[in-house]
């Protein structure tokens, strides 16, 4: 997923999806720069995957402008989109348009039939 991933004090994972300028990166400082128990996993391209029954995201070490990443993992708590605006602001998605924002920020996995 184009995302910011973050693990919080209590080991839950944090999932900030974006398109580039939207302040994953920005993110990604913030949450380092105030780091109690918390963990940059990656700032730009973060897995998610299910494993026994629960979805975890993990750190990945493809570039992004952030120059910290993490092989750790954790288990995903909340899913965020961003936005650059002039103001912030946070606002509960319906299913629906949740699903709808992060699916053109996901990548297919590569696949080979062989």
């Amino acid at each position: 997923v184009h995302a910011c991933g973050m693990v919080d004090s209590d080991g839950c994972g944090l999932l900030c999806a974006g398109n580039s300028g939207d302040g994953k990166s920005a993110m990604a400082s913030i949450w380092d720069d105030h780091s109690e128990g918390r963990v940059v996993l990656k700032d730009d391209r973060v897995v998610v995957r299910e494993s026994a029954g629960q979805l975890r995201i993990h750190g990945t070490p493809w570039s992004g402008d952030y120059p910290v990443h993490s092989d750790l993992s954790a288990p995903l708590k909340a899913v965020c989109h961003l936005h650059h605006g002039s103001s912030n602001h946070l606002e509960r998605l319906s299913g629906a348009r949740a699903a709808s924002g992060l699916l053109p920020r996901s990548f297919l996995p590569l696949w080979d039939r062989r």
